[in-house]
């Protein structure tokens, strides 16, 4: 069922489309009054699906097996990696984030010393010294250098900490939506890693949401965080939307060329475990034509997401129902449809 024959192994990674597999699972996410969304948010929140490869690959056998493989994989030494994630804001990568924590130290691997490294905690780290909002203006000269300042340096924090061999895994937890700044990050760690003599890989792990549903309720729970302490509701919804608006102008999908170029292993899920699609170049096909990674940690991810529906997707799915059901008190619009 791999896009790779299920007779050997591949000796390089694969650059054409039949690099990339794609896992659907039984799961659907239903929409809450999307109508209703709609004429509150207008054009936003409508971030499209991208398929990197028409041809998608559909395993059901796919849960079964892997958990028979996942044991078998051997971990020759302790790995450094970097995973970057990809994402527009309300998309759900830090709380992905966080998950995949949980899941490899508690489910996987307890030794294995995981941190996250946010750009948003250093963002706000400046605002609380230089006592003002950042504007997320991207048309700004100063706005794009205040930005591209926070994120990397929590990157450097995330690298500094792999090669004083504090954590082996570190999660850059920033939108990284251009790619140009994908680009940038990926040149950032190998230029790191040669000058120490230290070898990180590199997964990018993108977070997309096309239910408007979800992305909406994910925005309500925004105004409880720090960036909106004390302000009314209504006013942090309004500016949350207006940041997600500036984000969307930007936004840049990731394409096969892309991830040949960067030459980095990658995996994207979307709508809370409904789907993901991975490219990691060398695979062991398995039982069933599962593949198997050779790389320990890819191998927690992928199974990790094809859990994750199961795992950890059901109480949230619960808390979106509850919110639409109980709580959902829309804003007046702001953003109208063209």
């Amino acid at each position: 069922m791999l896009s790779e024959s299920s007779t050997g192994v591949s000796s390089t990674r694969t650059q054409s489309t039949t690099s990339i597999a794609t896992i659907q699972t039984a799961a659907t996410t239903p929409e809450f009054f999307p109508s209703l969304v709609e004429s509150e948010v207008g054009n936003l929140l409508h971030a499209n699906l991208f398929s990197l490869d028409q041809r998608e690959v559909v395993d059901d056998d796919a849960e079964s097996a892997t958990t028979e493989l996942a044991t078998d994989v051997a971990d020759p030494e302790r790995e450094k990696w970097v995973i970057c994630l990809v994402g527009l804001p309300a998309s759900g990568k830090s709380t992905v984030a966080e998950h995949l924590e949980t899941y490899v130290n508690r489910v996987k691997r307890a030794d294995l010393r995981f941190k996250c490294f946010n750009a948003g905690n250093v963002r706000r780290r400046y605002e609380k010294q230089l006592t003002h909002k950042f504007d997320f203006d991207f048309t700004k000269s100063a706005t794009q250098r205040l930005r591209e300042l926070y994120a990397f340096e929590a990157l450097n924090e995330l690298t500094s900490s792999l090669i004083r061999d504090e954590i082996d895994i570190g999660v850059f937890d920033a939108t990284n939506t251009t790619k140009e700044r994908r680009e940038k990050v990926v040149q950032t760690i190998r230029q790191t890693a040669s000058e120490a003599n230290v070898v990180i890989n590199i997964a990018i792990l993108e977070v997309c949401c096309t239910n408007i549903s979800l992305r909406r309720y994910n925005i309500e729970r925004k105004t409880t965080n720090k960036d909106y302490y004390g302000m009314p509701r209504e006013e942090a919804i309004t500016d949350f939307l207006k940041r997600v608006e500036k984000y969307e102008k930007i936004y840049e999908k990731v394409t096969l060329e892309e991830i040949d170029r960067l030459d980095v292993n990658y995996f994207i899920m979307s709508n809370v475990g409904e789907s993901f699609s991975y490219n990691c170049g060398r695979k062991v096909i398995g039982k069933n034509n599962v593949g198997r990674f050779e790389s320990v940690l890819l191998q927690h991810i992928y199974d990790f997401l094809l859990h994750y529906r199961s795992t950890f997707g059901q109480h949230y799915l619960s808390e979106v129902e509850k919110f639409y059901r109980d709580g959902y008190k829309p804003v007046k619009q702001v953003f109208a449809t063209n």
